[in-house]
């Protein structure tokens, strides 16, 4: 049964479900989601609609559903436990993301869920090992042979396996929480806790076609690896390189690959034969003089037609002013395209695509004030005689008659030109909330 302190995810079987708020429900989806994200909400935020192919366990960021919204609800409030009833793409992340908070994980697993893990290989096995390895304790009724092999698969200790329902909810209850003293501020919670791993995923697929053909690519800032992991569906070898350890071994887990070191640093020392540099939401990290030299250091790593692209939030962009750029607590400033654009074609990295000059940013100026419309063409009243109403209806006109609907119709036509004219005038100043977020420049090695 829960309890106030501890948080419990398990799929929706029946349409009526508790309302407790230490129950969190999910059930898969086939329709579009109403939004860019993989899960969301209704019942006010205690159910949640998964799309249907994040059931699959897949090593990709793509299928991790519900790590944003669990992580939410572990930040709001004061769990000292995780329980996760399912495995699966959307699912079996959770325990990684509640260590991350100091929220101890555990899994209550049905035998077909056991069946399910068995079968795991390659890098989905490694995965699994990751996430298993961040639990405290895994519930498993299945015959003993089968927990064995479970716990030799996943490397389990035989201390963390329960069979016993009772004496797993116990320890469940008996667990505690460390609480981090005082300290730096954790980025790699930033990353995991603030960030959609799928939409994301979805949002840098875009950029890699600039990529098509490529054999050797180095993502600089790669955070855990999203990109890392779009391009190896894509079948296009990278590798990539971030400081932060947390984040190394998260993507490690997923089986990418990793140079655990500074970028600029990096960019710095070495001269490389990539044909292919990705470069997204990094240079906002940066003052100009390390921008500077992440450029040129590029430009070494590249050889002679190899392409770098560079990602990052356009300062044109209202969205990107207002809603989303000050949430990252090391952002420095914002950088304009043109700027970047004219400090690479000083490394010798000639400009080959800019989504700034792509879509062009119009500006269309306004007034302060509303422009004014004919209060006489608001409304037209006809006032008519009684002789020529009685005329009317046996379809006569007097001239008089005649005259007043051609001025009545006039004035509906100055009414509706009027009202167009104002209606594209401010659906013009709208087209600003309508730029892209990003800017985008693709650049080539001379």
């Amino acid at each position: 049964m829960p309890t106030e302190t501890v948080l419990h995810v398990r799929p929706l079987i029946h349409q009526a479900f508790s309302s407790l708020d230490t129950r969190m429900y999910f059930q898969y989806s086939s329709d579009p989601s109403p939004s860019a994200f993989c899960a969301w909400s209704f019942s006010e935020g205690q159910g949640y609609f998964v799309k249907e192919g994040c059931r699959l366990i897949q090593s990709s960021f793509s299928v991790q559903a519900l790590n944003y919204p669990v992580a939410q609800k572990l930040v709001s409030n004061a769990f000292k436990a995780l329980v996760v009833h399912e495995v699966s793409g959307a699912t079996l992340d959770l325990p990684r993301v509640a260590a991350l908070l100091n929220v101890s994980a555990w899994f209550d697993l049905s035998d077909e869920c056991v069946s399910q893990l068995l079968s795991l290989t390659g890098n989905e096995l490694s995965w699994a090992r990751a996430c298993f390895g961040a639990c405290e304790g895994v519930l498993c009724k299945s015959p003993t042979q089968r927990l064995q092999e479970l716990s030799s698969l996943l490397e389990i200790p035989s201390t963390k396996l329960y069979s016993s329902q009772a004496e797993f909810y116990e320890a469940v209850e008996a667990s505690s929480s460390p609480v981090k003293a005082g300290g730096a501020f954790d980025y790699t919670v930033y990353e995991m806790v603030l960030r959609d791993h799928p939409l994301l995923w979805q949002m840098q697929s875009v950029d890699a076609k600039h990529f098509s053909g490529c054999t050797n690519v180095l993502d600089l800032g790669a955070g855990v690896g999203i990109f890392l992991d779009v391009l190896r569906a894509q079948n296009i070898p990278a590798v990539g390189v971030e400081r932060n350890a947390g984040l190394v071994k998260y993507g490690e887990a997923l089986g990418l690959k990793f140079h655990q070191v500074d970028a600029v640093e990096l960019v710095e020392q070495y001269a490389g034969n990539f044909d292919g540099v990705y470069c997204s939401h990094f240079v906002e990290h940066l003052p100009i003089e390390q921008v500077e030299k992440l450029l040129a250091g590029v430009s070494r790593l590249l050889m002679s037609g190899g392409v770098a692209v560079f990602t990052f939030p356009d300062p044109e962009s209202i969205r990107s002013q207002l809603l989303g750029f000050w949430r990252d607590p090391e952002h420095v400033r914002f950088y304009h395209p043109e700027l970047i654009a004219n400090m690479a074609r000083a490394q010798g990295l000639s400009v080959e695509w800019s989504s700034y000059d792509d879509k062009p940013h119009d500006v269309y100026p306004f007034p302060i004030s509303p422009p004014s419309i004919d209060a006489q063409s608001v409304a037209v009243e006809f006032k008519l005689s009684w002789w020529q109403k009685a005329l009317a209806t046996l379809g006569v006109a007097t001239t008089e008659h005649v005259s007043e609907l051609q001025r009545a119709l006039l004035e509906q036509r100055i009414l509706n030109t009027q009202l167009v004219e104002r209606t594209e005038q401010l659906w013009n100043v709208n087209k600003t909330w309508a730029w892209d977020d990003n800017a985008t420049l693709k650049l080539r090695k001379l």
